[in-house]
């Protein structure tokens, strides 16, 4: 949906306005751009949107706006830049994800970012024992080379998020 109009309505107001035209509730999920004052500018609003779903998606809130989307908000225009892709494809092949026998790893991984590195968190939206969890993060910061204990959860937060986007855009941007 692209919304013009000769006065900018109010954030408010676009919500209620979005609800008329689509049910709103449970899994919806809606990404707004910004407001632009040109036409010119509408493939930057297109991309933001898109951007700001992708985001609502992954945190899985029903109306984000790309202003709103954090970190992600660099994270998503970024990701098929080559060093975007180098960094990614890096920690990737490290951690050994092309193997079969790694996805315990990765649910590990994505479950410690989304609890915000809470050990105890992460074992119960897992079901594993906390041992488990720290053998397995201990066997990723290993496979990363990477002692740091802030160092490790920033750079997990990004590849967590670097992965889940792939996910979502790849089907879209992939090659265009």
């Amino acid at each position: 949906l692209i919304y013009t109009a000769k006065k900018a309505i109010a954030d408010e107001h676009l919500e209620d306005f979005i609800g008329h035209f689509f049910n709103v509730e449970n899994d919806f999920r809606i990404g707004i751009s910004s407001k632009y004052d040109s036409l010119h500018q509408v493939h930057l609003a297109v991309k933001e949107a898109i951007y700001a779903n992708t985001v609502s998606i992954i945190k899985k809130e029903n109306c984000l706006y790309f202003d709103e989307t954090a970190s992600d908000h660099l994270l998503c225009p970024l990701c098929y830049d080559p060093w975007t892709q180098r960094y990614y494809g890096g920690m990737y092949q490290k951690l050994g994800l092309e193997s079969e026998g790694n996805g315990a790893l990765l649910e590990t991984l994505t479950a410690y970012v989304e609890s915000g590195g809470n050990i105890g968190l992460t074992s119960k939206t897992t079901y594993q024992h906390s041992n488990t969890i720290r053998y397995r993060l201990s066997k990723i910061k290993t496979l990363l080379e990477m002692e740091d204990e802030s160092t490790f959860f920033t750079q997990m937060y990004l590849f967590v998020n670097l992965h889940k986007i792939y996910q979502l855009l790849d089907p879209i941007f992939k090659d265009k």
